[in-house]
This record gives structure tokens, sequence and C-alpha cells, in this order.
């Protein structure tokens, strides 16, 4: 059985992981763009560009000002059990989606009207 804090923190982790890191082949492309660009204005925004990651890496915070908004992609098996149920599962993720706003931080990109 799928506990509820396991999902909530897994979904924690790769928010966490999807707004700091660079898969390494993506980050190799770039460097590659960079040793071979000969203008300088683009060789610029490139390296810029490597910095900023390598910035957000050591200082484990989100690349980006604009993290996106968050969107879950769930499969799971016939057999699968999970602790309070699928509507358990929508809680998980909500409660993550808030943790990782508060704790990463990400950009809170809804906010209600009139209680910001």
């Amino acid at each position: 059985m799928i506990e509820f804090a396991t999902a909530e923190q897994t979904a924690f982790a790769l928010m966490e992981k999807a707004g700091i890191e660079i898969p390494d082949d993506y980050l190799g492309g770039i460097e590659a763009m960079a040793n071979k660009e000969d203008e300088s204005l683009s060789s610029f925004v490139l390296n810029a560009m490597m910095e900023n990651w390598q910035a957000a890496k050591d200082d484990r915070r989100p690349m980006c000002a604009d993290t996106g908004l968050p969107r879950y992609y769930i499969k799971v098996g016939n057999e699968a059990k999970l602790e309070g149920g699928f509507v358990a599962l929508e809680k998980a993720l909500r409660q993550a989606t808030a943790r990782a706003t508060q704790e990463i931080p990400l950009r809170p990109n809804r906010v209600h009207p009139l209680w910001r």
C-alpha cells in the first residue's frame, strides 16, 4: 500500500527536482552550443543561462522566477492501493504543491483575489 506521506513527499521531491535541476544531456548540449557560437550576444546569453543553472543548483533554488503551473500525470496499475484512496492522492498532491511553494520556494501562480 502506498502511504499518504510517501505520495506527498514524492510529489514534493519531483517538484523540487523539476524546478532546480537540468538533465546532464541538456546542459551538455547548451555548453556545446556556447562553445561553437561565434556571435558575442548569443554566447553571452548561453553562458548566462549556464551560470544561472549552476547558481540554482548550488543554492537549491529554482532556476527561473516563473516555475509554471504544476501538472501531475499519474499512471497506476490495477492492483494499486493508496492509503485513503485516490481522493487522498489528490489531497497529497495539493499539500505537496503548497509545501513546495513555501519551502523551495516556487512562485505562487494562483492566489485568492481577496486573501492573498
